[in-house]
């Protein structure tokens, strides 16, 4: 199944929105990403801390994206198709899990 069939995420960037003693996350331009109330097991504290942690994914998913494109590029001039270093060995598979294109 191609990235597109099974969808994209919300472009970013995101931003932890509070009100009405809710936290959730939203597109900064855009629309709501994600509610992170749900539970009443979870206090406020932890609930803003993964509001945060969701807002920065897109940044995140980005960065890494980035970060195996140029060691990649490094590698192919080096004749390797791509690299095989411990940090991509170890960003490769979430970012794939990220993006909907793990096997």
């Amino acid at each position: 199944m191609s990235p597109q069939a099974r969808g994209a995420h919300t472009p970013g960037p995101w931003q932890v929105a509070e009100r009405y003693n809710c936290v959730d996350v939203r597109a900064v331009e855009g629309p709501f990403v994600a509610d992170c109330n749900a539970s009443f097991a979870i206090d406020w504290k932890t609930k803003e801390a993964n509001a945060r942690l969701i807002a920065a994914a897109p940044d995140y998913h980005e960065e890494v994206g980035r970060i195996l494109a140029e060691h990649d590029e490094e590698a192919q001039a080096c004749n390797f198709s791509r690299c095989g270093c411990p940090v991509c060995k170890s960003l490769r598979p979430i970012h794939a899990k990220a993006a909907g294109t793990q096997p």
